[in-house]
This record gives structure tokens, sequence and C-alpha cells, in this order.
């Protein structure tokens, strides 16, 4: 049995350890069981995505400033959604007035403001 056979039956004595640098590494591999072998394309493909919007700056920016200050990320995203259905005088002055409220006020105002325009 020459050694290329015996690495493919699995039979390798001690006394052949000398010539396994001569094996060859692109030796074919036989898996016998086939159901073990499992389709990890989601999987990868969902580590992927992970690592491109946690290396996106605005995301990294935005997670950030939503752990930082959770009271102003909230009063940012509700301003955000308000904008679009403003005017820019009614918003201007909407801004003005959050602006002039202390934390406790300014945190029950967000909530309501979240309950309707969220």
């Amino acid at each position: 049995m020459s050694f290329e056979e015996k690495i493919r039956c699995g039979v390798l004595d001690i006394s052949d350890i000398s010539k396994l640098s001569k094996i060859d590494h692109n030796l074919p591999i036989s898996i016998t069981n086939t159901s073990q072998v499992l389709d990890r394309s989601a999987e990868i493909k969902s580590l992927l995505g992970d690592v491109v919007k946690h290396s996106n700056q605005n995301y990294a920016t935005a997670v950030t400033k939503a752990k930082t200050d959770r009271l102003a990320w909230r009063k940012d995203k509700v301003l955000r959604a308000m904008r679009p259905r403003m005017s820019a005088d009614r918003y201007t002055d909407i801004c003005k007035a959050l602006a002039k409220l202390d934390g406790t006020d300014l945190n029950e105002v967000v909530t309501r403001l979240e309950m309707r325009w969220a």
C-alpha cells in the first residue's frame, strides 16, 4: 500500500512519519455523511450585513448619540417625523419652545409627541 493510499484509508503507521512532508494537501476529502453539510450562506450574509452596518459612520454616530443622551435622541427623532408635515415657521416655533424646557418638562413633552407623531 502506498503512502497516499494509507492516508486515504486512514491507516498511517508511526514509522511513516518521516514521509509527512510529502503529503499532498490537495487530496480529495470524502464526506461520509452528507446530511451534516449545511448551507451557511444566510449566516454569512447576516454577518457581512452586520459588519457593513456597524462600520457605517452615520449608523455609528446614531447609536452613540442614542446611548449617550437618550432624551435628545428621542427629541430629534420626533422632530424629524414632524418636519415634513409642518410649515417652516411652525417647526421653528416648536424647536424654540422645546429648547426653553428643562429636563422633566422636556421628557413629558417628547413622550406626548412620540405618541402622536411616531
